[in-house]
């Protein structure tokens, strides 16, 4: 099994402390946040510098293995031309650094009555991007992420197939799906299969009476991972395994040079 580390988990870290921290913790590769507070800001982002980058990874033993941006306003007529333009520097800039995948999904609507009319515009939008993105041998991720049209992996799937693209696949993070009650960690793992490129692990807990969700360690909240980690091993899935460590939106949890080893040894314990 292949172990990768995000850096949603080192927020204070530059790109290149990141890559000598999670190439330090053992860890075999890196997702990158995309965003204007990130480690690299597609919009400003100086492509003469991904020679640097690359060797920097290079250095300290880490593939880039995924580029994660926020464009997800595909729905929206008056936000989506930029979003596309937005995905595909994201997905020229993962060409330049080596990454193989970029996270895409597409938020719903507010009004629910918009919601078939969202789907197909954000279908015609990723198709349009992995259009982009086949000459660069980059594919497109689509997330089961909360507030996506597709925060299942049946409607991932169903979303892949409108797309009609081979170069998109699946990020299963199962937390989200989980929050969604319509499908349990063996159904939506084995659901996913087909289409699975890569994983996002990170545990929550949820006070029954509140609703209210908290972050914690792997293996100290309620997400049945053992049972997702054992299907994936029955699948014999070849990707990613992504600490998702949320350190960038939930400061208490502990330091990353902690949590991100803890999350690493929770793995390691189903797979080595």
């Amino acid at each position: 099994m292949k172990y990768c580390a995000h850096t949603m988990g080192t927020p204070s870290y530059d790109i290149f402390e990141a890559f000598r921290l999670v190439g330090s913790l053992g860890f075999d590769g890196i997702e990158i946040r995309c965003c204007s507070d990130a480690q690299i800001d597609p919009q400003t982002f100086d492509f003469a510098a991904a020679p640097a980058v690359r060797r920097a990874a290079d250095d300290a033993g880490v593939q880039i293995v995924c580029l994660t941006p926020y464009y997800m306003h595909f729905g929206d007529p008056e936000r989506r031309e930029k979003e596309i333009e937005g995905l595909c520097r994201t997905i020229d800039i993962a060409a330049e650094l080596g990454g193989g995948l970029v996270r895409c999904f597409g938020r719903e609507p507010e009004d629910n009555r918009e919601r078939e009319d969202y789907w197909w515009r954000t279908v015609e939008a990723l198709a349009q991007c992995a259009d982009h993105a086949r000459p660069t041998g980059v594919r497109l991720a689509l997330e089961t992420h909360g507030g996506s049209l597709a925060q299942t992996a049946g409607k991932a799937n169903r979303m892949i197939e409108d797309i009609g693209r081979t170069n998109v696949g699946i990020i299963l993070d199962y937390p989200w799906i989980y929050l969604t009650g319509e499908e349990g960690p063996r159904e939506a793992t084995e659901r996913a299969a087909a289409n699975l490129l890569h994983v996002h692990v990170k545990d929550w807990s949820k006070n029954q009476a509140t609703g209210e969700r908290t972050t914690c360690l792997m293996g100290e909240g309620d997400i049945e991972w053992p049972t997702v980690l054992q299907v994936l091993r029955e699948l014999d899935f070849s990707g990613y395994i992504c600490a998702e460590y949320e350190k960038c939106h939930r400061p208490y949890l502990p330091e990353p040079e902690v949590g991100l080893k803890h999350e690493l040894n929770y793995l390691q314990q189903f797979f080595d």
